[in-house]
């Protein structure tokens, strides 16, 4: 009978430190104080060029690129939300090297989408701000006028 309560008592006590772990996360409920947190970490794991860590923030992990510019520090210097507060655009300065030269205050702007209950990253298909841009044409006539 002993030996019954002792074991009894042992998954009484994994239960209630489970319960106990569970209640004690702290995820922001707002999606503006959420983000900011989002955003900084993000910062953090870009710095210490950690790429799990990275995978983590955006909706694609396998977006998730380190590459060869070492971002020494960042600064959020603004944000604005669209769609419902649903899209944000993150603007950056970033201070960071590559190909041996350092860059300070270099501007950025991120866009981060609240989706599955948390921000996320989400890259711009078109990576290369030099590529052209191909807009699809709207109807046949702007077609034909696309090739002239």
């Amino acid at each position: 009978m002993p030996m019954k309560k002792g074991v009894l008592l042992i998954i009484l006590g994994v239960v209630l430190l489970g319960l106990i772990s569970c209640s004690g996360v702290s995820v922001n409920t707002d999606p503006k104080v959420r983000l900011q947190e989002r955003v900084e970490g993000y910062i953090q794991a870009r710095q210490a060029a950690d790429q799990i860590a990275l995978q983590g923030f955006y909706l694609d992990p396998h977006q998730a690129r380190i590459g060869n510019i070492r971002y020494l520090s960042s600064e959020i210097s603004a944000i604005t939300f669209s769609d419902e507060d649903k899209r944000a655009q993150v603007k950056l300065k970033n201070s960071m090297q590559a190909m041996g030269f350092t860059f300070k205050d270099t501007p950025q702007t991120i866009t981060w989408v609240w989706e599955k209950g948390d921000w996320y990253l989400v890259v711009n298909k078109n990576r290369n701000p030099f590529a052209k841009k191909n807009n699809p044409p709207e109807s046949v006539k702007d077609a034909v006028d696309q090739k002239k």
